[in-house]
């Protein structure tokens, strides 16, 4: 079938790009060299796609508040040390239900981890900070109870209107060198295939809001989470 397949082809094409960077570092010509840094990074995001649709044969649900909350935790413990000094505030509605949503928690987590460490350097980067910039995290159900609104607010140096317009564009960033330009772009690809809405307001040198809206599971009492498995059916989707 087409998508027992995918692996296999990935594979083959991994095995060939490898194959052709060692070639084009051998060849010493730094416009082959260069063209084979852009082919490895437009594979390495069509092969994000195409590992987001296989994953999705496995997705299950997830309490997206407590996932949350461990990766604000683990976020700020794993940061580079001149970044761990900007404070993360994590707020959550206590009198809430579990805030369940179906997915899969590693491509979740990694959209979050990105959107920290953004804002985190936002802080950390801004020319001119009072000492008391912070990086507020909430979540909370909708007042229909329909959607879990995640809410990253960082008071850094903000975006511009000129970036903001080119923000998820492929290979744009303005880390330079440190940058690959796909973060943005990865993180709206991962909140999508859960079924989310990703929005961004910003202000230069007041800082920048991040709202995410994924819809919740329509009865949490009703449904198994499960820890690494997935769902039985009927509740899994139908391989093509």
């Amino acid at each position: 079938m087409f998508v027992q397949r995918i692996p296999a082809h990935i594979a083959l094409i991994d095995q060939s790009i490898g194959v052709l960077d060692d070639a084009a570092m051998q060849s010493n010509d730094g416009a082959v060299i260069k063209n084979m840094e852009n082919l490895r990074q437009g594979w390495d995001f069509i092969r994000g796609l195409f590992k987001n649709f296989l994953d999705r044969e496995a997705a299950h649900y997830f309490d997206a508040a407590e996932l949350l909350r461990t990766i604000v935790r683990q976020t700020s413990r794993s940061l580079p040390p001149q970044l761990k000094s900007v404070p993360m505030n994590f707020q959550i509605d206590a009198g809430a239900a579990k805030m369940l949503v179906r997915g899969q928690e590693k491509q979740f987590s990694r959209a979050i981890i990105n959107l920290l460490k953004n804002a985190a350097e936002a802080v950390f980067f801004k020319e001119f900070k009072t000492g008391a910039e912070k990086i507020d995290i909430s979540v909370a159900p909708d007042a229909r109870r329909e959607n879990v609104i995640i809410v990253i607010r960082d008071e850094g140096m903000g975006i511009s209107r000129e970036n903001m317009e080119r923000i998820f564009l492929p290979y744009f960033t303005t880390k330079g060198e440190y940058g690959t330009g796909l973060g943005m772009l990865i993180v709206r690809e991962a909140i999508e295939s859960h079924g989310g809405t990703l929005s961004i307001a910003s202000t230069v040198d007041k800082g920048t809001t991040v709202t995410l809206t994924l819809p919740l599971a329509p009865d949490p009492a009703d449904v198994l989470i499960f820890a690494q498995e997935p769902l039985p059916a009927p509740l899994a989707e139908t391989a093509i």
